[in-house]
């Protein structure tokens, strides 16, 4: 048994409402498509964009590493070319044979006559060398480790242009004669400039001379604790350099380039070094090698550069690593901040605590540092790819990975971004997804449920009209809308009503579409007029003040009126000048060719028209000027306006035409047409009603008139009341 509550909704027989109505089972039903297709989307889309996100980033990774790679393959292969060119240089060749015959001849020097010389050497050795290279190494360092003695030219050379010279290491390359009067400070007074020169200018740190028959260090530019000594049987007959320089006379001939790795380096301290050395050849005959010092800081100005000018995100780096699988360059963490960068790797635990030490000591990473993992290995076998893999502080990271310097080194270059950073636009794309999806479900629930209870509204009118056709006289009109069914039903129960509620309807949507068209064509001021029905009306306003843009290249655009993108921008430019009005409280009157006319104080009496007036034009004028220059449009936009006496007017039968009329409005737009670019042309009328301290300055116009000039880009410190 059923019954009817007093606003229609049946109720079972023991007064319980029905649980679920068909309002709510209708908002559910959309509801749940909406979100299944939403769900749906923004599951493919995710998918979707992640792929092309990955492809972004493997593109921008590689493309940098491809030209990191090619930079650094040209630095290494112009160094070895640089380094035959000295080595073929006729005044390398002519050097060598001067600094030889010299060198033997203070070899042939008896050790016992050298007292104060090897007394000399010795202080420096032990009183600051050894010393360092001791703190360097945390462990003390045996003299006869470094120190010459087996003969007379070493221990000479180094005491006059090391150990009693007063210059810190750096600079030893500028002493050029210490006046010692030997023989081989005449050849390295000859010499050296052009040798200096040649390093230099090759950005070569050092460039050592080799004796081919004896195996002496005969020159160095620097003049490092090798200078001097001998390859062979010296203390340094064991360092990489010796090694590179032995294999050079051996092994070469006229244009050959041979190189050693980076390795620490006793004479300089333990800093990492490589070399390269190219043989001296003269009649077909291997006279000497020239050495020269590779300069590592070259390499690390190329690898920081791109996180340096920060166009690589907060973790991307680039770095080489060795065939012993250490770095070649410094770690970008570590150049960041040192200390978080021991305690990343201290972390991570895969550094041994002497190379940790090294690090600290050194400063550098180089040679140091280790990377073990699957980019580094394919790399060192010739690989060139990008992979994801777990970096050197245990960060999991894209690295894109390519073979170095094949000519010269065993070196893979390792381009890298932590995959956290890479993917943060796509998880930032994700939480935005997930954040509109949940704010427009929210929204589609209340339009779900208004949507619903709209639709079953007819039935619910139909039975409260029902309803009180029980107890009211005369039943109320039940309106017909809703679906084809509703309405058919309601045609059979008032027919009438029906018919009156439609035509009620089509005139108030008439009377609306009516009046937004009238807010277009005319202004508030006369809107009311017309609204009540008058064509015809004339009114004469005494204070108000003309405002014109001249906008010069809008005719040329309007011409094209096929083009889409012309019509978008002339929307924009009368939206953000009628914007501008509104603001300033001025009214548009047209907008006529070129011209945008607007008036301040017709709907309203504003005592300070004409600020209004000023701050409107210079205001619009830069707003448009920043739409035009978006748009690619070139326009010159000038502006002017007038005070006084106009009259307003609204006439026309069929067709309504407002206009304003009166020497303002003809002066405003002379003065707009006559202005140059980004001026205001002011006249007199209007300048009286501007404050003091506007910036205007008075002109002559071209047609003899006096007007003042406003830059729009100036500060006019008008004060307007809103």
């Amino acid at each position: 048994m059923e019954d009817s509550t007093g606003n229609g909704q049946p109720t079972k027989a023991g007064g319980k409402a029905y649980r679920t109505s068909l309002a709510t089972r209708l908002a559910i039903a959309v509801l749940v498509v909406a979100v299944v297709t939403i769900v749906v989307t923004v599951a493919v889309s995710t998918a979707r964009i992640g792929d092309t996100a990955d492809e972004l980033v493997n593109l921008r990774i590689t493309a940098r590493s491809s030209a990191l790679a090619q930079e650094l393959n040209d630095y290494f292969r112009n160094a070895a070319n640089d380094a035959t060119f000295i080595a073929a240089s006729n005044s390398t060749a002519e050097a060598l044979e001067a600094f030889s015959a010299a060198y033997q001849e203070l070899d042939r020097l008896d050790v016992a006559t050298l007292e104060s010389q090897r007394a000399s050497v010795g202080e420096f050795y032990l009183g600051e060398f050894l010393p360092t290279l001791s703190d360097v190494r945390g462990e003390s360092v045996e003299p006869d480790a470094v120190i010459p003695r087996s003969s007379g030219a070493p221990i000479y050379l180094q005491a006059a242009y090391i150990a009693d010279v007063e210059l810190p290491a750096d600079q030893r390359q500028l002493i050029t004669d210490p006046n010692d009067g030997s023989s081989w400070t005449a050849a390295h007074t000859q010499y050296h400039p052009g040798l200096r020169a040649f390093a230099n200018g090759f950005r070569f740190l050092d460039l050592f001379l080799i004796d081919a028959e004896t195996q002496s260090v005969v020159y160095s530019t620097n003049k490092d604790i090798t200078f001097g000594t001998n390859l062979v049987a010296g203390p340094h007959s064991g360092t990489s350099m010796a090694s590179l320089a032995r294999r050079a006379i051996t092994e070469g001939s006229a244009g050959d380039v041979f190189s050693t790795d980076f390795a620490t380096y006793p004479p300089a301290l333990d800093q990492p070094s490589g070399f390269m050395a190219s043989p001296i050849v003269v009649d077909d005959e291997v006279r000497g090698v020239v050495v020269v010092s590779l300069d590592l800081e070259t390499v690390s100005n190329i690898m920081t550069l791109d996180w340096r000018s920060g166009r690589f995100g907060e973790t991307g780096e680039a770095y080489l690593v060795g065939s012993d699988r250490t770095m070649r360059s410094d770690s970008r963490l570590f150049l960041e901040d040192p200390d978080a960068y021991f305690a990343r790797i201290d972390e991570v635990g895969t550094t041994p605590d002497i190379d940790r030490a090294r690090m600290e000591s050194l400063g550098t990473t180089v040679v140091f540092q280790p990377v073990d993992n699957e980019a580094v290995r394919s790399g060192l076998e010739g690989d060139t790819d990008i992979s994801t893999v777990t970096n050197y502080l245990g960060r999991e990271v894209y690295s894109a990975y390519a073979p170095i310097a094949p000519d010269s080194f065993d070196w893979v270059l390792l381009v890298e971004q932590e995959v956290a950073e890479a993917e943060e636009p796509l998880a930032d794309y994700i939480r935005s997804s997930l954040t509109i999806t949940v704010v427009f479900m929210v929204l589609l629930t209340f339009a779900a449920v208004a949507w619903a209870s709209s639709l079953v509204a007819p039935l619910r009118r139909m039975g409260a009209a029902l309803h009180s056709a029980r107890v009211d006289a005369e039943p109320r009109p039940i309106p017909v809308t809703g679906v084809t069914e509703f309405r058919r039903l309601a045609e059979r129960l008032n027919s009438m009503v029906e018919g009156l509620a439609v035509r009620k309807e089509q005139v108030l949507r008439a009377l609306r579409a009516k009046t937004a068209v009238l807010r277009t064509l005319v202004p508030n001021a006369a809107l009311a007029q017309v609204q009540v029905g008058e064509r015809r009306f004339i009114e004469t306003v005494p204070q108000s003040t003309v405002a014109s843009i001249h906008m010069d290249g809008i005719d040329a655009l309007v011409q094209r009126g096929d083009d889409d993108a012309s019509r978008e921008f002339l929307v924009a430019l009368v939206e953000a000048a009628d914007g501008v009005a509104d603001q300033f409280g001025l009214e548009r009157v047209k907008l006529t060719g070129p011209t945008y006319q607007a008036v301040a104080g017709l709907g309203t009496a504003h005592l300070d028209h004409a600020p209004r007036a000023a701050r409107f034009v210079a205001e619009t004028i830069r707003e448009i000027d920043q739409l035009a220059k978006e748009a690619g449009v070139d326009l010159a936009l000038s502006g002017g306006i007038s005070s006084g006496t106009v009259t307003a007017g609204l006439v026309g039968d069929s067709r309504l035409v407002f206009d304003l009329w009166g020497e303002p409005v003809d002066e405003a737009d002379r003065l707009a047409a006559i202005a140059p670019a980004d001026r205001i042309y002011v006249s007199s009328s209007a300048k009286q009603r501007l404050p003091d301290g506007v910036p205007a300055i008075e002109v002559r116009t071209p047609l003899g008139e006096t007007a003042w000039a406003i830059d729009v880009n100036d500060e006019l410190g008008l004060e307007v009341v809103r």
